[in-house]
């Protein structure tokens, strides 16, 4: 990462809930809380920053990459899909839609990428009881390694 993004604005190291050690590097970082990005660590006291727009947390036991995320709009997915994006636009280009559980997001099948959505409201359609995103944007990507997961989303 580092060879390719340069030296990171932070670095951070620590271990989720039992998980395994990881080293944090985050990207556009600030030192106060931000709506759109995520800070390095958590700790008793709850999750500390600074929070950056994008981390990369590598599994130290592994030395792969552990987790992912950003919300920086240098980033896109392969579809064509970018943060900022709208949902609608964005299901089109995946043809998915978006469904409301612990998080808006798509799963992308077999892959460890998930697309992150906000704003917008659930709504069901009929038949289904479920709830599809309804407005909103893309507001983040979040990448998790497979075998080298390091637990910083249970969620997404």
């Amino acid at each position: 990462m580092i060879a390719f993004l340069g030296r990171p604005d932070a670095e951070r190291r620590g271990s989720e809930f039992g998980g395994p050690p990881f080293r944090a590097l985050g990207y556009e970082c600030s030192r106060s809380h931000k709506d759109d990005a995520f800070p390095l660590v958590e700790t008793s006291r709850g999750r500390s920053g600074p929070s950056c727009r994008t981390v990369f947390w590598i599994n130290e036991r592994t030395g792969t990459l552990g987790d992912f995320y950003t919300t920086s709009r240098r980033y896109s997915e392969s579809h064509g899909v970018r943060i900022g994006m709208k949902t609608a636009e964005a299901e089109h280009l995946l043809g998915q839609r978006v469904f409301v559980g612990c998080e808006a997001s798509i799963p992308l099948g077999k892959l460890p990428l998930t697309i992150a959505f906000s704003g917008g409201a659930p709504r069901t359609t009929h038949p289904s009881s479920a709830l599809h995103l309804i407005g909103g944007h893309v507001y983040a990507f979040v990448l998790h390694g497979l075998s080298s997961d390091v637990g910083i989303f249970d969620c997404l």
